[in-house]
């Protein structure tokens, strides 16, 4: 049975390079086309074969968003808005039987979340689980009001000059009741990255912004919602970071670069106790992110 996106109405440009990968909604009919957006679906029928699960499990393992604050339950629609590569899309995928919609404004990284569901290493022709994966701007979702049970945003909002337009549109398109989580570079962590290295936040696209914990906060509830907890993450990546901004961010092969990432690969594959220790330690100290949950007002209307 195709995905079912009767609450996601937007003028889409529909395009199959490798046909064993897509599937077009028979809903599609009502839709336009549109030359700057792409859509894909992707459903267990007609996924490609299993090649590796070392590439999907390194995606699941380096989520910032901790799923069991989101209580997604089978069903749900979960938009991952900004969406990257797809390591949250992939977790997601795998965490519920969800309805997984995967949206990012760079067409080349939402073709890299499509292709990286080659390595699912379940894909049961049986299962429930759809995933969606669109290009499209966060400042104008195209997508209806009160689409989506739970949001995710991860490290994003950074990127986006006019970011309170990117959340009003997110508070649009959740349900009422629903869940926002939101991830944003910490505070300290990353005004050393800005101090040490001038080229870590020029790059075209990157990060315009730090954000203080405390406006984020503020900016969200504006738009309709309440406040419900934070953590921090990655508490062993600030340091790396501060490496590359020390000695220069695009030297990647400089020794202590090379020494450090080693290790967060290695952590990452193997995840042994003492490294899950000094990450439950180190992240509440000096997490490179810090995410913030909240729930939409029952009585918000769409934020304008």
């Amino acid at each position: 049975m195709p995905v079912s996106l009767s609450l996601i109405q937007t003028r889409t440009l529909w395009l199959v390079p490798l046909p064993t990968f897509s599937t077009i909604p028979q809903n599609a009919t009502n839709w336009a086309a549109r030359q700057d957006s792409a859509c894909w679906t992707i459903s267990n029928g007609n996924a490609p074969p299993v090649r590796s699960s070392i590439f999907i499990a390194r995606l699941c393992k380096m989520q910032t968003i901790d799923f069991n604050k989101l209580a997604l339950k089978d069903g749900e629609f979960v938009l991952d808005l900004g969406c990257g590569e797809g390591r949250h899309v992939h977790a997601l995928y795998h965490h519920k039987v969800c309805n997984v919609v995967g949206l990012d404004l760079a067409f080349d990284d939402v073709k890299k979340t499509r292709d990286g569901f080659v390595h699912c290493p379940d894909l049961d022709p049986a299962s429930e689980r759809r995933c969606t994966l669109a290009v499209g701007n966060a400042l104008s979702l195209p997508f209806a009001d009160n689409a989506f049970d739970k949001i995710v945003c991860s490290e994003v909002l950074e990127h986006i000059p006019n970011y309170r337009q990117a959340i009003a549109e997110i508070s649009r398109v959740l349900k009422p009741g629903g869940t926002f989580a939101v991830s944003v570079p910490r505070y300290w962590p990353e005004w050393i990255c800005w101090a040490l290295s001038d080229d870590y936040h020029n790059e075209p696209g990157g990060h315009v912004r730090i954000f203080r914990t405390s406006r984020l906060k503020k900016d969200v509830e504006d738009a309709g919602t309440t406040f419900r907890e934070r953590h921090w993450a990655h508490g062993l990546h600030s340091p790396y970071w501060w490496i590359r901004c020390a000695v220069g961010v695009k030297r990647t092969d400089q020794f202590l670069v090379k020494l450090y990432h080693r290790f967060l690969v290695w952590d990452l594959v193997k995840r042994p106790w003492l490294t899950r220790a000094l990450e439950a330690i180190a992240s509440p100290l000096m997490g490179k992110s810090v995410v913030l949950y909240f729930n939409k007002d029952k009585e918000a209307s769409p934020a304008q």
